[in-house]
């Protein structure tokens, strides 16, 4: 028994120690990346490219190369060689000459995993450069837009006004305005009055609070570059995107490559899974840009293969008079959800613990009673 219990205990720890060392492994080749890609980035920062325009290295993105150089052949493509300062050779880096049009954004970053993109006016495929450190666990998935967004704000609109600190960032009561007549903010909050509690740092440390500011419309940021922040656009449940569908390629294997067949938005078809109202966008147009960060091309024949909202009915896009679309997008961070089951699990294991520590003592107690009366009743029937 006791040999056994030593053989079980030395598993464990070569268990224990295997999975030290694959974790700073994974740590060393995580570092190793980071560091590769801000070199790479700092290339792509010294270089002066026409706003509008982003570059690939082609070793970041060696299995979608051709598929990058294909879609953005439109955009006078620049191949050049390039000195990597990290490992003193060269590196084959692409870059477009040409301005690539792009719609209105307004955005909102729930937290470090989760952002919120409603995508207007868009008429043509365009690139989205996500500012977070390349990984191939983010995921862009379309979901519902609904096309009466833009009255939700309307009421709410009188209690704007500019938060402490953020003059020169945040948009004035007249910009507000003329961005929710113009449909690029589509919700300015459900009107319920919030608090913002402003602290001030003590000499020891310590922080100490200075007065409470109340304020019923977050955070709107100017328009920059076509870009608006809105902190008020909804969180969402954490599931939404959760057992999304795909768009599935459908290749015919005497026809060319799957660059070729994925070039061409004829070949891909919406596949829905359990979760109806949400898409995810295909890992293929998932590029690592600017040497650093994560980007998807957005192609609109995609999207358009989602069906349309109505004035009655929800759906993936609207189509606006002028014959562009507004449609919305969640990136999040897949492994983000490993965390949400690891906590579900937990709670369940805690909850079903406390039931059967509880169920046990009681069990105890009543066998304890019944012994007692028992041996009430037998010292009874001696007498």
């Amino acid at each position: 028994m006791i040999t056994h219990k030593r053989s079980i205990t030395v598993l464990i720890l070569i268990v224990s120690v295997f999975l030290l060392i694959e974790a700073c492994s994974a740590e060393e080749k995580k570092t190793a990346i980071e560091e590769r890609s801000a070199a790479l980035y700092g290339i792509t920062s010294t270089l002066s490219r026409t706003p509008g325009t982003f570059a690939f290295f082609s070793e970041q993105n060696l299995k979608k190369e051709a598929l990058i150089k294909r879609t953005l052949s439109g955009y006078q493509l620049i191949e050049e060689k390039i000195l990597d300062p990290s490992t003193g050779k060269t590196t084959n880096m692409i870059s477009t000459a040409n301005f690539i049009s792009a719609p209105y954004i307004e955005f909102r970053k729930i937290n470090p995993t989760k952002y919120r993109i409603r995508v207007h006016r868009a008429k043509n495929s365009f690139p989205i450069i996500f500012s977070e450190s390349f990984s191939d666990g983010w995921r862009a998935e379309i979901v519902p837009f609904k096309r009466n967004l833009q009255s939700c704000a309307l009421d709410n609109l009188l209690n704007y006004k500019i938060l402490e600190g953020n003059d020169e960032d945040q948009a004035t009561a007249d910009h507000l305005r003329s961005f929710v007549d113009k449909g690029l903010v589509t919700y300015i909050g459900d009107g319920i009055p919030k608090k913002r509690e402003h602290y001030r740092y003590l000499s020891n440390g310590r922080k100490e609070l200075t007065h409470v500011e109340q304020y019923t419309i977050d955070f709107i940021s100017k328009d920059i570059h076509g870009t608006i922040q809105n902190d008020n656009l909804p969180i969402g449940m954490f599931y939404e995107t959760w057992l999304s569908g795909k768009f599935d390629l459908i290749q015919d294997n005497n026809r060319g490559s799957v660059e070729d067949a994925s070039y061409n938005m004829e070949n891909w078809k919406p596949n829905f899974g359990l979760n109806s109202k949400s898409v995810e966008l295909p890992d293929l147009y998932h590029w690592q840009a600017n040497g650093f960060a994560n980007s998807w091309w957005v192609d609109l024949g995609l999207v358009r293969k989602l069906h349309q909202a109505t004035i009655k009915e929800e759906g993936f896009y609207k189509q606006n008079e002028d014959g562009s679309i507004d449609f919305e997008i969640v990136v999040e961070f897949w492994p983000q959800r490993l965390f949400y089951i690891g906590v579900f699990i937990s709670i369940v294991t805690l909850v079903v613990c406390i039931i059967y520590l509880l169920y046990n003592w009681r069990k105890e107690q009543l066998c304890k009673k019944l012994a007692a009366q028992h041996g009430f009743v037998a010292e009874d029937s001696n007498q």
